[in-house]
């Protein structure tokens, strides 16, 4: 399959060429300009196409994805109570630093 994704646009290429060559050796120099705009026009459709298609794809992957669903059914996620460990690093509680520390003073009841 990756065979044919590369091999069927490259031998449309080379067609694209040989008919450009073709025309060259016929002498045919006002038809060698028409066949090449009219050459890079199909290029822009069937390229336009197929960046539109994968775009398409995505945004359908998207919309059928578990947390488009669940958004859509209004379940939200919950985060975990606990957080992860993390080795070196001190879990300091803000509230059991003293006052000094805060550049304002917390407000006292």
């Amino acid at each position: 399959m990756k065979g044919h994704r590369i091999a069927g646009p490259l031998s449309i290429l080379l067609g694209f060429i040989n008919a450009c060559i073709g025309l060259a050796w016929a002498g045919r120099k006002i038809a060698i300009a028409g066949y090449t705009v009219f050459s890079l026009l199909v290029w822009i459709v069937v390229l336009s196409l197929v960046f539109w298609k994968k775009k398409r794809n995505m945004r359908r992957q998207a919309a059928n994805s578990t947390a488009a669903q669940n958004f859509r059914d209004g379940q939200t996620y919950a985060a975990p109570t606990n957080p992860p460990a993390y080795p070196g690093i001190a879990m300091q509680n803000m509230d059991s630093r003293p006052a000094e520390y805060y550049s304002v003073q917390p407000n006292k009841p």
